[in-house]
């Protein structure tokens, strides 16, 4: 079985390398990093992820842009994608929407993380 690949978008390089680190070690996934929003839409495109972890806050282009990016290419328009933000004063993960998607709050544990994204992972696909 192939493994899901997951592409997250966040400016944060320590977040990124010790959350990528923690989800490659499930063994289930293939994480594709990116910490520059502006470089996001054009990673997604030449990565294909099944789904994708896009923070909100980040110099020269926001997340909501970047969502929006891959949103209006119709090779990109089905991935989901998860917001992660700082923003909210919630904890963990949550059913709300932001912008339209659903999203996380920064700092999470590990294991909500991969709850999270087993939960809007799309099943059945094969990567």
């Amino acid at each position: 079985m192939d493994k899901k690949k997951i592409l997250m978008i966040d400016d944060e390089t320590d977040y990124t390398s010790i959350t990528k680190i923690f989800i490659e070690d499930s063994g289930d996934y293939d994480v594709g990093v990116v910490n520059n929003g502006v470089h996001g839409y054009q990673t997604a495109k030449n990565f294909k992820p099944d789904i994708i972890l896009l923070d909100v806050s980040m110099p020269q282009i926001s997340g909501y842009e970047v969502a929006d990016q891959l949103s209006s290419d119709p090779e990109l328009k089905d991935i989901p994608i998860v917001f992660f933000t700082g923003v909210y004063q919630e904890s963990g993960a949550s059913s709300s929407l932001l912008h339209g998607r659903p999203y996380l709050t920064k700092p999470t544990s590990g294991e909500q993380l991969l709850a999270f994204i087993e939960k809007f992972l799309p099943k059945g696909k094969d990567s």
